[in-house]
């Protein structure tokens, strides 16, 4: 009866070890941009306004909490341009190489959106932006028109172009459809889309109570072995 009442003791912290165990989530800080950026002060570029928005494609292999988005633009301030301030939008793709499905987007597929001034002439401008993507192909889109901005500016092309960037990471909004890069003018490149964010990974630990556990189960299985053995000698001694 001793040694039974031993084994099931034993049985319950290794079902207490399973159990117990938590959750470490470990993030890292990462930037994902099309161009390193060029000369800032210039007024020329490729136009962003209510017919023209810019798209890029990105892939995200693991969870990302996107923090900001920016890129180097400029808008007009003057009063006959709008309200001088333009949008970006994260929207995601069925593939890598696809389209936003709406004329220009579904309600659903706006992941979220910001309203900016980047002012005159051209900066680098990052914006606070919040949004958990998980793994998949997305874009990072600029325009005006939608979401409170009515501003006419452009992104300068004179940015050096990271490795990974192609001529058909962009796309564009032409006012009517949506259409890959160069389908009906020359194309844009050299224009410059960031965003930054959090990696987040997660790891299971086993708790420090767990730990104690699997020592206190290693114990008493040792325990009953050496009274299991105990007890078959001193039977053994008796029967002669």
């Amino acid at each position: 009866m001793t040694i039974a009442t031993k084994i099931s003791v034993a049985i319950a912290g290794a079902a207490l070890v399973t159990l117990s165990t938590f959750d470490v989530v470990q993030a890292q800080t990462v930037i994902l941009e099309s161009a390193s950026l060029g000369s800032t002060g210039g007024f020329g570029g490729f136009a962003v306004d209510a017919d023209n928005f810019l798209g890029w494609r990105f892939q995200v292999d693991s969870t990302l909490q996107v923090t900001e988005i920016g890129g180097h633009f400029f808008t007009f301030t003057e009063p006959n341009f709008g309200n001088s301030s333009i949008f970006g939008a994260i929207v995601p793709l069925n593939t890598s190489n696809a389209l936003p499905k709406g004329t220009p987007f579904l309600p659903e597929e706006v992941l979220s959106a910001v309203t900016f001034n980047p002012g005159f002439p051209s900066i680098d401008v990052a914006v606070p932006l919040s949004v958990t993507l998980a793994q998949g192909n997305y874009a990072l889109v600029f325009g005006s028109g939608l979401f409170g901005a009515s501003g006419l500016g452009a992104m300068p092309f004179n940015n050096p172009e990271l490795p990974g960037t192609t001529f058909d990471s962009y796309f564009s909004w032409n006012g009517t459809d949506w259409e890959n890069n160069g389908t009906s003018n020359a194309g844009v490149s050299g224009i410059r889309f960031f965003l930054k964010g959090q990696l987040v990974t997660q790891t299971n630990i086993p708790e420090p109570s767990s730990i104690f556990g699997m020592l206190l189960l290693s114990t008493l299985c040792t325990f009953s072995a050496l009274r299991l053995r105990h007890k078959a000698d001193n039977t053994a001694i008796s029967i002669k």
